[in-house]
């Protein structure tokens, strides 16, 4: 069996680290051999790059400038990319999980900053020599939902820790979001699989995506 690559997309709060997790446990349970990194991130230099966006002073900056935001994206996904494709062309692993991958930048980018949506695809497929996932999870909530989740996650962290950027942007900005990944999902239905995200039990949405696994494990073990 080739190696599979699966990435987690969605606004804030949807459960994607969980849903990973869980996901992990289901393969780990078959044997097989799995790896998981996020976006930003995944590498050393790529981590530094994430607390530009996610914590750092200096990431303000990039805000004020798109083109500066997608391109600093584009280096820390290309330095992912070449270590996830690395480790699933040589066999390291079986299957590889990205908490998310290139349609963050078509949905945040071009959804949420109004870049042109061929310029990011452009970008995308630069920086990761045209490997697209596999199979895509999208996790999808209302904003409503996503706001009290936000609300309650930022209420237990130290307050040091509660200016992440991105879950201070107003409604105006995950709108046009949320409408981008669900017009992603609606062009690439093969890939990407949209998975409601509204259940209290992680469970529940865990077993609708390990249908969708098991069924795209099958499928490449008979090529």
């Amino acid at each position: 069996m080739s190696g599979l690559l699966i990435s987690f997309e969605g606004i804030e709060a949807v459960g994607k680290g969980t849903q990973i997790r869980l996901l992990k446990e289901n393969l780990a349970a078959k044997g097989l051999r799995i790896a998981d990194t996020r976006e930003p991130g995944g590498t050393p230099l790529a981590e530094k790059m994430r607390h530009l966006f996610k914590h750092d002073e200096d990431g303000h900056e990039l805000k004020k400038v798109p083109q500066a935001e997608a391109l600093l994206m584009m280096a820390s996904r290309a330095l992912n990319s070449a270590m996830m494709i690395a480790a699933l062309e040589s066999g390291e692993v079986d299957v590889f999980i990205s908490d998310r991958f290139i349609d963050s930048s078509i949905a945040y980018q071009a959804g949420g900053r109004a870049l042109k949506v061929h310029e990011i695809e452009w970008l995308n497929n630069f920086a990761t020599r045209g490997r697209k996932p596999d199979l895509t999870f999208l996790l999808d909530i209302s904003l409503e939902e996503s706001y009290k989740r936000v609300q309650r996650r930022m209420a237990d962290l130290p307050i040091q820790l509660q200016k992440d950027r991105f879950e201070e942007e107003r409604r105006a900005f995950f709108e046009p979001v949320r409408q981008a990944y669900l017009d992603l999902a609606a062009r690439e239905s093969e890939r990407i699989i949209v998975i409601d995200a509204s259940p209290s039990d992680p469970k529940l949405i865990a077993e609708e995506i390990w249908k969708h696994v098991e069924n795209k494990l099958a499928r490449t073990a008979k090529k």
